[in-house]
């Protein structure tokens, strides 16, 4: 007696004829001959032997086997730009599976090839980034370490805005007593106190504030001159402003 076959296992294909598994077809119950229902999309054929790295499509009753990247990265050979294949068969010429090392890479001859002008431009470009973010923390932290060393913060802006002056007449009245200081009378009498005092006491913080002034601006000085001579990234980051009295 011969046993009946129910259901039959049949290749499915997708819309462009390419093997993606198997699938059942049932015995067609009202025909005579013992065919099957064939499901949309399917075959009933042999399904293909596996091969790592392809995929099987039905082609003139045949199975042929095409390269199967789907899922992998491929990177343009123009710009270096990844996409994430996602079709059966081989790379277009502008794609390679060799990522770009970086910009100053050009394709040629079917690899990855450094080009030395832009690398060039491109350290080039990179020395002068970290050249001019140096100087900006130079030239900050100097700043801060005089406000912080002369307690600026504690003298509100206008005030500070006449210390030039303090500063020109205490020096005029240390070169000649007899000098007119009028700016400093002004205070001095706002203050009740005594005005050689006072100019004494202009002259002592006029002296000292042109002192830390000099001495940082030299050293902030030094430090731009070690970054002038800096020839690489490397030498620019060993630049470690730091600010004494």
């Amino acid at each position: 007696m011969t046993q009946i076959l129910w259901t039959k296992l049949v290749c499915q294909l997708d819309e462009n004829g390419i093997f993606i598994g198997m699938a059942e077809a049932d015995l067609d119950v009202y025909a005579r001959d013992g065919s099957y229902l064939m499901p949309a999309g399917c075959i009933d054929t042999e399904p293909p032997a596996p091969r790592q790295g392809y995929a099987a499509k039905w082609v003139n009753a045949e199975w042929q086997y095409l390269p199967d990247l789907r899922g992998q990265t491929a990177y343009n050979t123009e710009t270096g730009e990844a996409i994430t294949i996602n079709e059966i068969g081989e790379l277009p010429e502008y794609l390679t599976l060799l990522p770009r090392p970086d910009d100053c890479h050009d394709w040629v001859d079917g690899k990855w090839k450094l080009n030395k002008d832009k690398a060039n431009e491109q350290k080039a470009q990179q020395l002068q980034a970290a050249k001019d973010a140096k100087l900006a923390e130079i030239n900050t932290t100097a700043q801060a370490f005089v406000e912080q060393t002369a307690r600026l913060a504690e003298y509100p802006q206008f005030e500070q805005s006449t210390w030039l002056e303090q500063q020109r007449e205490s020096f005029a009245w240390e070169q000649n007593p007899e000098a007119e200081t009028p700016m400093l009378a002004i205070i001095a009498a706002k203050r009740g106190i005594d005005l050689d005092k006072l100019r004494a006491a202009a002259l002592r913080k006029a002296k000292e504030f042109s002192t830390l002034s000099a001495s940082v601006a030299g050293q902030r000085q030094h430090y731009a001159d070690l970054l002038a001579k800096a020839k690489d990234v490397a030498a620019v980051d060993a630049i470690n402003p730091t600010y004494q009295v």
